[in-house]
């Protein structure tokens, strides 16, 4: 324990002295007690992790190719800290993993799933995310998609459409139809679905800011086809932190916000019960610099 205390640079903080067969040590002040007790911890999941490993030819060539005199040198010169602080090790066996959970798929907690055949039975939805232009337009290619053997549509709004603009306000000049398709009313969300089955094509919406509009155009768009909302199969993003975060897209401050992201989840539970009502994008997130356990 001393040999550790003076080579990892804590002895400066500390007092080491033996009493009663046993060497005791006196930290100083906190941080250094809290640095020890890592290095514990360390040093603990290190021999752990060796006793298990045998002294193999494996074992032999490890310390070789690091350059060290011991097995548990070398994995502490190969196990590397993540940015979040996890440490990974060069090598885990079957002891490391956890117990085995004896969940099955389709029933609760759903660990493994919702649907009780898993991904086989129930493949994931294939699916482009596209959309330009005007409805019409977005409709010729969500038809091709379907032809192409799409399983789901996308919809890719225009920045007007998600800031709650008119296509027809000055401000969105140069944007209408540029980075997706522009949505001003009811009849365009109907003309963008035209000629397809809303009862049994899935739809995914990447809208945040102007949410409730819409929504609402789309099931009353469905409703106009004949399709009832409990039909309706598909997701809306609704994650309007992500817009405060990084991408900025949203028109009403945080908390009204987040009580209409409440609100439609809350309306989607009741009246629409097979459509996802939000969907959390972590992607933007690491794309703006977040690590994982930030994100």
């Amino acid at each position: 324990m001393v040999q550790a205390v003076v080579r990892h640079g804590v002895a400066r903080s500390c007092r080491v002295r033996w009493h009663q067969h046993r060497w005791l040590v006196h930290f100083e002040d906190r941080t250094t007690l809290s640095s020890y007790r890592r290095l514990a911890s360390f040093r603990k999941e290190r021999r752990n992790l060796t006793s298990r490993v045998p002294r193999s030819n494996w074992a032999h060539l490890l310390e070789r190719e690091t350059g060290t005199n011991s097995l548990v040198d070398a994995i502490e010169k190969l196990s590397v800290d993540s940015a979040e602080g996890i440490r990974y090790y060069p090598l885990y066996h079957d002891d490391d993993v956890p117990a085995k959970d004896d969940a099955m798929p389709g029933v609760f907690p759903y660990k493994r799933g919702v649907h009780a055949s898993m991904y086989t039975g129930r493949p994931w939805t294939m699916r482009q995310y596209g959309g330009f232009g005007s409805a019409e337009s977005t409709n010729e290619l969500f038809h091709e998609a379907l032809r192409g053997g799409a399983r789901g549509l996308s919809v890719a709004f225009d920045l007007p459409t998600h800031r709650g603009f008119d296509s027809d306000n000055e401000r969105c000049k140069g944007d209408v139809g540029m980075a997706g398709v522009a949505v001003d009313t009811v009849n365009d969300m109907a003309s963008m679905f035209r000629g397809i089955d809303l009862g049994s094509v899935s739809v995914s919406m990447t809208m945040n800011g102007a949410v409730v509009p819409v929504l609402a155009f789309f099931v009353v768009a469905a409703d106009e086809m004949g399709i009832a909302s409990h039909q309706l199969t598909g997701t809306l993003q609704n994650d309007i932190l992500k817009e405060f975060l990084v991408r900025n897209t949203f028109i009403y401050p945080p908390r009204p916000s987040l009580r209409i992201t409440g609100d439609i989840i809350r309306y989607c539970t009741s009246a629409m019960p097979r459509f996802n009502p939000i969907s959390v994008s972590g992607y933007h997130m690491q794309e703006a610099g977040a690590d994982a356990a930030t994100e």
